[in-house]
């Protein structure tokens, strides 16, 4: 039998061992008092408690001013002297507020955290409301919500605290109710109230609940003073009975009673000496003859026994194992041990007799361990597997809450510069226009005592002005820097604010978390932790899906990755990625610590936005320098930024909006978002088809939300030439977009024939063309794009003065097009797949004596993808790839390679090459020259092949180079010249736009 024992005491201590959620005690104790000092008074008449023992003192601590906090500070340092774990009873003057007065709790939140900046690590913390709580789910929810908060805020001030909650009545329904607003992250124990006797509710049975719903939670059971009169020896039975039932730490309520209270804290002295450490209560060594508890030691398997013999008379304890002896009596008083001599060894076991006894008591008994113990190579090897767990996920989520709580707490305010580059890219090309936003930056967070916190729909309080202020100093339109004094503004497309942030803490469940393993990023080892919404996003209601990676030793965000799901409107899809970055009150770089600063210094974003019928991308890069952390002057430079002239956005409820100056107050107000712009586009095209320049000018006006419909129009008129459009880019409220395109101009363009590299007069016409676009799309995920396209439009075929008497003109006709095109955009690569059949009416033998006759209907298709990558002070590379072939294509339907051709060559004109099927690609690199000049050198070729012209691969090559300015009265000057290097065309064309803002 002892082998057996010896065993069985080995796998109790393993099942035991101190993980989260247990203490290193087994039983654990405590007592509660109104006075902590006269507690620490009478420890420090006893003999000194070891440094590895646990005893808990708990107190009341009133969270309603400073004064309190003051006050068990010092009590707490008291009780730290004297060898006690404190135990702050924190109790808030209020029940929970409503999730919509959320910010009520701030200021005693504040004061928590600033109590728990004071606390040793290992220190207790329960959270008291005075609320008879109640198994009604708005309440549990509510209580839940303000819990959750003050965990936070505690781990945020003090990472190894650990948070209790307040005395929950036995209540198997209320404690699941509690438990599925996920607290178990939240709480590292729970604590209940016994008021009579041990049997009058089911201890074994709420550790079956807890151990159910949160294996870790540690059990705490609070007597209340009806109990508290007993004498130090009842304690010790209680504390043994309850831990034998499951309880993790029994607090005893003390009576006010100086001799009884002294009593009790020897008992609880006495504990808190001989149950610390390794220590498992052990069934398989418990005695018979008396009610008894027997607990196992790891260190050496020694048992403490805990007895409650009858009174007035003999007792006689029979165990089961013979290697048990040494027996050793503690006493309540002093702790010290006396050796007792009616002990000895049977053929079954120990037997140990005693004289008549007072009442209960402890005794020690040693275990000789020279048996062979098989099946068990050393006590070490099975306790040190037993302490392998897996951290949940919750609790990195907790954690991570609770750093960048104290974050918050710890930084009231900073300024920096904000450098924001966007770069818009329009269809599959290469060409970007890039725009850069660079000045002040000031963000603050003011509520009562400097704190905000999410409600129930993600939004900050009311009273709460945590964001920020950006001025614009300098603005870069393609790194060239912007000379007026004004900065325009231009319209602030920006998608929605998301009803909640991930690993914020909310009212109702908004997100699902999943823990995917550990990576390095940033050289730091992190948790990988997915999260996306809890269930099918309501209409209305935007979140987010991605990742976030938590770093394993502080609980610091490392990085975020995040997709914005549920967008409505002009943005399609929204990809950001946040880096957080160390730092010291300076902005300098400081060290992977706690007492740093973490700023989000780092976002990447790319963004679709759905602007009148195209697909435009923008990728966004924001960066932080020059921090510094709440500086003294932070509000005066604030304040002179606010009263210069410069162009300046503030972070609202809504979004980014621009601050005006009150021409009576001269102060900033928050202006009504302006989403319609007028300006004047001019400019000139030459290539060698032109007899001289082609003019162009004309008003353009661009609205982003016509008539406050959510609708975009667009309308420019230069002359014969009219450009109509109007979107909804969210019709009927879904993800779909629509649209009308108009394109009319007054005369006719001549196209050209070239056979063999030589013009043919004979054959010119001129074309009239105008056309409607109706266009229908919708995204697909966050990164593609699928559009469907009809073409109406009429063709008009006339006479050039060199046409020859005998070609038959094209038959006037109208011609349809059904088309589709897919787009996928990510991390800089575009791809895009498209394709269009189109019939036209009434179409009949034309060319030369009417000898052509062509299919009235035709197919075109092309496929491409390109990638651009930008560099440090403005530079980029851009490299794009196209294939482009059709079906029954005719001079009229063929593709052509001209500057705004199906596919752009450099130097060539429009119609001098036609081709059946082509393979494209294009080359760009651009740099800024002293921000005054942009340089932008373009490379193309194409390969070409078109039977009925005899070309078979014919490369065509072109080069160009792109320079843009700002010109006078804050125009924007671009100029783009290229020639033809290879081919049947050894031409050159030029185009020039000015724009003028308004």
């Amino acid at each position: 039998m002892t082998k057996q024992a010896l065993l069985a005491s080995v796998f109790l201590l393993a099942g035991a061992l101190p993980v989260a959620g247990q203490l290193p005690c087994n039983p654990c104790v405590g007592v509660a008092t109104d006075d902590p000092d006269g507690v620490a008074e009478a420890l420090d008449t006893l003999p000194e408690v070891p440094e590895e023992a646990l005893l808990v003192v708990k107190w009341p601590v009133d969270l309603v001013d400073e004064a309190g906090i003051d006050a068990a500070a010092e009590a707490a340092t008291r009780l730290r002297d004297s060898g006690a774990v404190p135990w702050y009873a924190v109790r808030f003057a209020e029940p929970p507020p409503t999730a919509d007065r959320g910010d009520e709790l701030a200021t005693e939140l504040e004061r928590l955290a600033d109590l728990a900046r004071t606390a040793s690590p290992g220190a207790f913390f329960q959270i008291i409301w005075p609320v008879a709580l109640q198994d009604e789910p708005v309440q549990v929810q509510e209580y839940a919500l303000a819990l959750k908060r003050a965990a936070v805020a505690v781990s945020g001030a003090q990472p190894d605290a650990l948070v209790v909650s307040q005395s929950f009545p036995a209540d198997d329904g209320l404690i699941r109710s509690l438990y599925r607003q996920e607290l178990d992250a939240y709480l590292d124990g729970v604590s209940f109230s016994v008021d009579g006797a041990a049997g009058e509710i089911d201890l074994a049975a709420l550790r079956r609940l807890l151990r159910d719903l949160d294996p870790d939670a540690l059990m705490a059971v609070e007597r209340g003073p009806a109990a508290a009169g007993e004498a130090g020896g009842d304690l010790l039975v209680r504390a043994a009975a309850e831990a034998e039932a499951g309880a993790t730490l029994s607090l005893f309520t003390l009576a006010g009673d100086g001799d009884a209270d002294r009593a009790a804290v020897q008992a609880a002295r006495l504990i808190a000496q001989e149950f610390s450490g390794d220590v498992a209560f052990d069934p398989y060594s418990t005695p018979s003859g008396a009610t008894a508890w027997s607990f196992v030691h790891g260190e050496d398997l020694s048992l403490r026994i805990v007895v409650s013999p009858p009174a007035g008379a003999p007792v006689t304890l029979r165990f089961s194992d013979r290697q048990l002896g040494s027996a050793a009596r503690f006493d309540l008083a002093t702790g010290e041990t006396d050796l007792l001599f009616g002990g000895r060894r049977t053929r079954s076991g120990y037997q140990l007799e005693l004289a008549e006894t007072e009442g209960p008591f402890v005794f020690r008994l040693e275990r000789d361990l020279a048996v062979n113990l098989d099946g068990a190579e050393s006590i070490e090897e099975a306790l040190t597997v037993a302490d392998t767990r897996q951290v949940p996920v919750g609790e990195i989520l907790r954690r991570l809450q609770a750093f960048e709580d104290d974050q918050s707490r710890r930084i009231a305010n900073y300024s920096a510069t904000n450098t924001t580059s966007l770069r818009f890219q329009l269809g599959t090309g290469i060409q970007t226009v890039d725009v850069t936003f660079q000045g002040p930056f000031f963000f603050r967070q003011e509520s009562s005592r400097g704190v905000c916190a999410a409600l129930a729909d993600g939004k900050r309080p009311v009273s709460c002005k945590a964001g920020f202020d950006w001025a614009w100093d300098n603005f870069f339109v393609n790194g060239i820097r912007w000379r007026r004094k004004k900065i325009p503004e231009i319209p602030l497309i920006q998608p929605e604010k998301a009803a909640a942030m991930p690993a914020a803490i909310t009212f109702t469940k908004e997100y699902r978390y999943r823990l995917r393993g550990t990576a390095t990023v940033e050289g730091r080892d992190t948790w990988v932790v997915d999260f996306e919404p809890a269930a099918a996003l309501a209409e209305g209601r935007s979140l987010f899906r991605g990742t976030v990676w938590v770093d394993r030793e502080l609980y610091a965000r490392v990085k975020t990755r995040a997709v914005q799901l549920g967008l409505t409107g002009d943005v399609l899809s929204n990809d950001e990625t946040t880096f957080y970055t160390p730092v010291d009150e300076q902005g300098e770089s400081a060290a992977w610590e706690r007492s740093s600063y973490w700023l989000p210094a780092r976002v990447v974003s790319q963004r679709l936005f759905s602007l009148l019928n195209a697909t435009t991308v923008v990728e966004g890069l924001t960066e932080l320098t020059g921090i510094e952390i709440n500086p003294n002057d932070f509000e005066t430079r604030r304040q002179a930024v606010l009263a210069s002239e410069a162009t300046m956005v503030r972070d609202t409820e809504v979004g980014l909006r621009y601050l005006a100056i009150d021409s009576e107050t001269g102060e900033r107000t928050v202006k009504e978002d302006d989403k319609t712009r007028m300006f004047i586009l001019g400019g000139a095209f030459y290539d060698e088809a032109q007899d001289g320049p082609l003019p162009l000018g004309g008003v353009n006006w661009l609205a982003f939300d016509w008539r406050g419909t959510g609708m975009q129009a667009d309308l420019f008129i230069a002359g014969p030439l009219i450009l109509a459009d109007v979107a909804n880019p969210s019709l009927f409220g879904s993800r779909w977009d629509a649209g009308v395109d108009v394109f009319a101009l007054a005369f006719a363009g001549e196209d050209t024939l070239y056979r063999d590299g030589r013009e043919s007069p004979e054959e010119n016409v001129k074309r009239l063309r105008p056309n409607m676009d109706f266009s229908l799309g919708r995204p697909l995920g966050s990164y593609t794009k699928l559009d469907f396209r009809y073409e109406l439009s009429w063709n008009n075929f006339q006479r050039a003065d060199e046409t020859g008497e005998d070609f038959v003109l094209p038959a006037d006709h109208l011609s349809h097009s059904l088309g589709t095109t897919l787009r996928y955009t990510r991390s800089g690569y575009r791809l895009v797949l498209g394709g269009t059949w189109n019939r036209r009416d009434d179409w009949g033998p034309w060319g030369q004596g009417g000898a052509n006759v062509t299919p009235d209907t035709y197919t075109l298709w092309n496929v491409g993808v390109a990638k651009t990558w930008h560099l440090p002070k403005f530079q980029k590379i851009g490299l794009s790839f196209e294939y482009l072939d059709g079906a029954d294509l005719d001079r009229f339907s063929k593709y052509e390679f001209g500057f705004f051709s199906d596919v752009t060559v450099h130097g060539y004109q429009s119609d001098k090459v036609r081709a059946e099927s082509a393979a494209a690609t294009h080359l760009t690199y651009g740099f800024e020259l002293g921000q005054l000049f942009r340089i932008d050198l373009v490379g193309d070729a194409a390969w070409a092949t078109d039977m009925a012209s005899g070309l078979d691969n014919e490369l065509l090559a072109g080069a160009g180079i792109v320079g843009t300015f700002i010109g006078p009265w804050g125009t924007v000057v671009r100029m783009d010249i290229g020639t033809a290097l290879a081919g049947p065309d050894d031409g050159w064309s030029a185009f020039i736009a000015v724009l003028k803002l308004f």
